[in-house]
C-alpha cells in the first residue's frame, strides 16, 4: 500500500503569523500604467492617399502632370491624363480612383489661387497707372473698355502671378502661340470680372452694368474659359514641360514710375520744406 505521509499536502498553507494583515494593493505608478494601459489608443487616421504617399516620387509626377493639364485649358474635367501619365499602367479600380480624387482637389486648389490673384493683379495694374486715372479705373465698370486696356498693357509677368503654381512646370514664354493667346485672354477675363464681382459685392445697391457679376458667376465663369470657340484646338503641347527647373522668385512689387508719381519729383535748389526739421543736436 502506497504510504500516505509522503503524498503532498493538499490543504492551503497556514500564515505563519496569524496576526499578519493581507498584502496591500500594488499602486499604480506612471511606470506601471504605461506598463499595463488600462484604456485604449486611438489610432492614427489612415492616409486618403496611402500608395500615393508612399513613393514621393511618384505623387510629385502626378502633380507635375495635373499643373500642365490645368493651365491647358483650365478644364476640371480632364483628369485622367494625368493620372495615366503619372502611372501608365494603372488600371480601374481603387488606387486609380484615389489619384482621381487627388487630381481633382489640385484643380479646386489652383482655381482658388487664380481666383484670389486676380483682383490683386488688376489692383496692382491700377497703380502702376497716372494718378489722374487711378480712381476712375478703380471704379470702371465698363467691360469692354477695361478689356482694351488691359489688352494694351498686358506682360506676361501678369500670368505668373496670377498662376505661379504652373510656373514650375510650364514656361509661359515657351508655350505655342495660342497657349501664349489663351494665357493673355484668360489673364485678362479673370481681372476684369474679379473686378467687377468686387465692384458689386461693395455696392448696396450695384448698376445694371454689375448685375450679373456676383461670387457664382465668376466661378462659372472661370470653369468656362476654354468653351470659346478660338480655344477648340489646345492641348497639353500647347504648353510644354520646362526643360530647364525655374528658379523661385520672390514677390515683389513693379517699379514705380518716378515721373508719374507725386514724391518722385528731382530736388530742387533753394526749395525749402513745408515744415522745418529740428537741429541736429550733437551730445554735450
Amino acid at each position: 500500500m502506497e504510504d500516505l505521509s509522503s503524498s503532498p499536502n493538499l490543504h492551503p498553507t497556514e500564515p505563519t503569523n496569524s496576526s499578519s494583515s493581507p498584502s496591500p494593493l500594488p499602486i499604480l505608478t506612471k511606470e506601471t500604467v504605461q506598463e499595463y494601459p488600462t484604456t485604449t489608443c486611438k489610432p492614427q487616421g489612415k492616409s486618403r492617399y496611402p500608395s500615393l504617399e508612399a513613393n514621393p516620387d511618384t505623387a510629385a509626377k502626378l502633380k507635375r502632370f495635373a499643373q500642365r493639364q490645368f493651365i491647358a485649358g483650365f478644364d476640371n474635367t480632364r483628369v485622367e491624363w494625368p493620372v495615366k501619365g503619372a502611372f501608365p499602367e494603372i488600371e480601374s479600380g481603387h488606387p486609380y480612383k484615389q489619384a482621381v480624387e487627388r487630381v481633382r482637389k489640385f484643380y479646386g486648389i489652383w482655381k482658388s489661387h487664380g481666383l484670389k490673384h486676380a483682383p490683386k493683379c488688376y489692383e496692382r495694374w491700377v497703380l502702376s497707372q497716372p494718378e489722374n486715372e487711378r480712381e476712375r479705373l478703380a471704379q470702371c465698370t465698363d467691360f469692354k473698355e477695361l478689356r482694351c486696356a488691359l489688352s494694351a498693357a498686358y506682360d506676361v509677368e501678369w500670368a505668373s502671378y496670377i498662376f505661379s503654381w504652373a510656373t514650375s512646370v510650364v514656361s509661359f514664354q515657351d508655350c505655342s502661340s495660342l497657349g501664349q493667346e489663351f494665357l493673355k485672354y484668360c489673364i485678362i477675363q479673370l481681372m476684369v470680372r474679379a473686378h467687377l464681382t468686387a465692384l458689386r459685392q461693395k455696392s448696396s445697391s450695384p448698376s445694371p452694368e454689375l448685375a450679373k457679376f456676383d461670387r457664382r458667376y465668376l466661378l462659372a465663369s472661370f470653369d468656362g474659359l476654354h468653351t470659346h470657340e478660338k480655344w477648340r484646338n489646345l492641348t497639353v503641347e500647347d504648353f510644354p514641360f520646362r526643360s530647364v527647373p525655374a528658379l523661385r522668385k520672390r514677390a515683389c512689387l513693379r517699379r514705380v514710375d518716378m515721373n508719374a508719381d507725386s514724391d518722385g519729383d528731382v530736388e530742387i535748389e533753394g526749395e525749402q520744406p513745408r515744415t522745418k526739421a529740428p537741429a541736429h543736436r550733437s551730445p554735450d
